[in-house]
């Protein structure tokens, strides 16, 4: 809260090219700064990075029964069957009527052309329950007041570098105090003077 109080400093108005520029190289720096601290978390960062991974068993799924739809014929019969049997599973273990799923799992009758479809479709990529989002990362590394403060202020002076504006407002400076109620005397008379 006490940050948010003094962020007007940090609102400051842009022209649209000026605008799309700045956005395009934020980006790049949040994705440096994300790649930067997912290097640091080592091992941990692989299983993080991705929103989405591929559930080995569901791609399974999917590509056999894909297999039994273009060449069922020309498969060898034991892998047709495994096939068949390990799809037949995947359906059953997906369905809502008892009476389908027992027709399913005792395999008497050939699947049919909807149930192969059905299993073509599944997705395979799922949810990635160790993902952390590179936003989330950034904002979990700020610590401490210090790292905020060093954090906000970095991002001034990136939007200086980045934007070399020619117009900031009368007393805009990089190292403005961060917090509502921190300035000093002489913060407040490095505004009146500038």
């Amino acid at each position: 809260e006490e940050y948010k109080l003094h962020m007007s400093h940090d609102v400051v108005i842009l022209c649209s090219d000026c605008h799309l520029e700045i956005d395009r190289q934020t980006k790049i720096r949040m994705k440096n700064m994300e790649a930067e601290l997912r290097s640091k978390m080592g091992e941990k960062a692989a299983s993080s990075v991705s929103p989405f991974v591929e559930d080995q068993q569901l791609s399974h799924i999917r590509s056999w029964a894909i297999a039994l739809v273009r060449s069922k014929e020309k498969m060898p019969t034991e892998k047709v069957e495994r096939y068949e049997k390990t799809i037949r599973e995947y359906l059953a273990s997906v369905c809502n009527h008892e009476e389908e799923k027992e027709a399913l799992l005792n395999g008497k009758d050939e699947l049919t052309k909807s149930q192969l479809q059905k299993a073509c479709s599944v997705s395979y990529r799922v949810t990635n329950p160790n993902y952390v989002a590179g936003a989330d990362l950034i904002v979990k590394s700020l610590k401490d007041t210090d790292s905020i403060e060093a954090f906000i202020i970095d991002w001034r002076q990136h939007f200086i570098d980045t934007a070399t504006p020619q117009h900031m407002p009368e007393g805009w400076r990089v190292d403005n105090p961060v917090v509502y109620g921190s300035w000093t005397d002489a913060d407040r008379a490095g505004v009146k003077s500038e």
